[in-house]
């Protein structure tokens, strides 16, 4: 019997010092304890610690109600063993509460660099996706940027998300409720996890009720023909859909001033937006043109090196394609022109 007292002390105080260091960790980091593959956090030592002080103090009542022979003292043992199960009670259903409501999900980079960790948490009607970036093994930290699905959708879990990394950049879109609009993210992991550009877009085109609902409200509030003569001309449908193009592929591949970069002009008229040049290296993405079946702007992204002769050497990074009646931008995974691209792009372009 001392042999099994001695082995239970052990355990529990070391069980105990584990949670200490844990707890202490998360104090001092500032972040949060989510061990990797087994997602274990806080929660879930401090409910095992919980179980075995439960056990032992209802061994020690056992002990006693075994060599005691007051009813007094029996009274007492019966109710410390009610409160000790309540309590019991009490902590399993917050354990498995926090177990059934939150979901964790991790997204590593191509390059294993970065990881990307969400906690999709529903309720009823409630949802809630929280970021984090993992910083270690043990650890995570929270990241300023979460999503909210409607109604209690379960977006990750039921697979109705997308993620695409961009070198150091990631975007995270997920489906909102099942069939309407997606909202996405896109977070520079280089960068402490700042978030680039937050938004909401139909992947499936704008639906119909909503486009009448705009034709409306843009039929009451058209301009009289004075009016118009007055604020002289405006670009036509496609040339505004080619520069609308080029500022969400600026901000996909990480460029969070885009709406306020001027577009130029190449000497053969076509559109074009810098997205950084110094001594060194000068990267655009030049508008390539439209694909085969009409429904999306092509683009790419270059990079040129002044070593290499600038503008006549240029490098590609990457081709994109800018769907005309969602706004998304699908990255090709093209560096060349003689690669064909991933399966979602030839399926959205038609090539």
């Amino acid at each position: 019997m001392r042999v099994k007292r001695r082995i239970y002390l052990c355990l529990l105080i070391g069980w105990g010092a584990l949670c200490l260091c844990l707890f202490l960790a998360e104090r001092v980091t500032g972040q949060l304890i989510l061990i990797r593959f087994v997602r274990l956090r806080l929660d879930d030592f401090l409910f095992m610690l919980l179980c075995l002080l439960c056990a032992g103090i209802i061994a020690f009542f056992i002990r006693s109600w075994r060599k005691t022979a007051r009813k007094s003292v029996k009274a007492l043992l019966v109710c410390g063993w009610i409160a000790v199960i309540f309590g019991m009670l009490m902590g399993s259903l917050i354990w498995l509460g926090r177990h059934a409501v939150t979901a964790w999900h991790e997204f590593d980079s191509p390059d294993k660099k970065y990881s990307l960790v969400a906690g999709e948490s529903t309720l009823l009607l409630l949802s809630e996706i929280r970021l984090y970036e993992r910083t270690s093994p043990i650890l995570v930290r929270e990241l300023d940027a979460e999503l909210g699905p409607d109604d209690g959708f379960a977006a990750i879990s039921r697979d109705a998300y997308e993620i695409t990394w961009t070198g150091d950049v990631v975007t995270l879109s997920v489906d909102l409720n099942l069939g309407g609009p997606w909202e996405a993210v896109q977070i520079d992991m280089a960068d402490g996890g700042e978030v680039l550009a937050q938004y909401s877009y139909y992947p499936d085109g704008r639906p119909e009720w909503l486009d009448d609902q705009n034709d409306s409200a843009a039929d009451d509030m058209a301009p009289t023909p004075d009016e118009s003569e007055q604020e002289g001309e405006h670009l036509d449908e496609t040339e505004r859909q080619i520069e609308e193009g080029l500022r969400a592929v600026a901000r996909n591949v990480g460029d969070t001033d885009a709406d306020n970069v001027d577009i130029t002009y190449t000497a053969k008229g076509t559109p074009e937006l810098v997205i950084s040049s110094d001594s060194e290296t000068y990267t655009y993405i030049l508008y390539d043109r439209e694909s085969a079946n009409g429904q999306c702007a092509l683009y790419v992204l270059y990079r040129s090196s002044a070593e290499s002769g600038g503008d006549l050497y240029p490098q590609i990074v990457e081709m994109y394609a800018y769907e005309y009646t969602s706004g998304r931008v699908i990255t090709a995974d093209r560096h060349d022109w003689s690669d064909v691209g991933t399966d979602e792009y030839r399926e959205v372009t038609g090539e």
